[in-house]
């Protein structure tokens, strides 16, 4: 086919080899580059960029006329200045130790969510120094807000939309000294399968669902709740002694006695362990927790 084979003002009919040979200008490599869909760059041992094949929308001033990227560091150009000063930090780690790195950063403009992988590899020259970085830029939004909704919906009970096991797990394993004294009361709800027998499972599920919305108004704003079985809960109060957490929980049975379901009052049984030093067992707390509920419970059904 005539003319397939030049590219601009060079022939390439001897093939792509010769044509790459010769002195290509860092405009012309940018130009065959930005035919791909990612963002591909070269940096300086400065951090400051050597060229770029595709300018993304967060960039400021990249529209006056005559604006380049050459020469200029990921803070003199970003928007997003928190994002612009990890580029830098992990462009002066990738010179410092010779060794790449991939990350996934969040910017939020305009109203939109966007997710960015950075893909960083150092440049060495013929004697091994690190002279620059090669770097790429995807747009993973898409799959990483899935990865994040799969995350979500792991650590979510979707009957009542509050944190499952899983999520307590975790977050109890995030807590520090500065928690302590922390309190874990395990709670349950009464008569759920005799609600269930009776009125049928629909109803069930609003008593566990109104008894997640009482926790949430009642207990104090920064209480940990959970749904972690089929009518078990569990509360988390950080910085709270036992004897606060009784009172806590005193004053929400208070309020919890007050609502009713088919015309029956909900109730709920529950016991509280609590950890005062960082030589406490978290998970051992909140056994403790699940025994003290089931003796409370069964002391209150021989009164029954």
């Amino acid at each position: 086919m005539r003319g397939c084979g030049r590219m601009g003002d060079k022939d390439i009919s001897g093939g792509a080899a010769s044509y790459f040979s010769d002195s290509m200008t860092f405009e012309e490599m940018e130009k065959i580059l930005s035919l791909l869909p990612a963002n591909i760059y070269l940096k300086d041992a400065e951090g400051r960029y050597v060229f770029c094949t595709q300018y993304w929308h967060h960039l400021r001033d990249k529209d006056e006329p005559g604006w380049t990227i050459r020469g200029k560091t990921d803070v003199e150009i970003r928007e997003d200045k928190e994002n612009a000063l990890l580029a830098m930090e992990k462009d002066r780690e990738v010179m410092r130790s010779g060794k790449g790195c991939r990350y996934v950063i969040e910017i939020f403009q305009n109203g939109v969510q966007e997710f960015l992988e950075i893909v960083k590899e150092p440049i060495r020259d013929g004697k091994g120094n690190i002279v620059g970085i090669v770097g790429l830029i995807n747009d993973v939004s898409e799959s990483e807000k899935l990865k994040r909704k799969l995350n979500r919906m792991a650590m979510t009970d979707s009957l009542t939309g509050l944190g499952n096991r899983n999520s307590l797990m975790r977050d109890l394993e995030k807590l520090t000294a500065d928690s302590l004294p922390i309190s874990i009361v395990s709670a349950d709800c009464d008569g759920l399968q005799m609600v269930n027998d009776t009125y049928g499972k629909a109803t069930g599920d609003e008593y566990i669902r109104m008894t997640a919305m009482v926790m949430e108004l009642a207990l104090p704003e920064d209480a940990m709740v959970y749904r972690v079985g089929g009518d078990e809960f569990t509360i988390v109060l950080v910085n709270t002694d036992e004897n606060e957490a009784k009172g806590i929980m005193r004053m929400f049975k208070e309020q919890y006695d007050q609502y009713r379901i088919q015309n029956q009052p909900l109730s709920i049984s529950y016991g509280i362990s609590t950890a005062e030093s960082v030589r406490d067992d978290l998970r051992r707390v909140l056994e403790k927790a699940d025994l003290d509920m089931c003796q409370r419970k069964q002391r209150r059904r021989r009164v029954l």
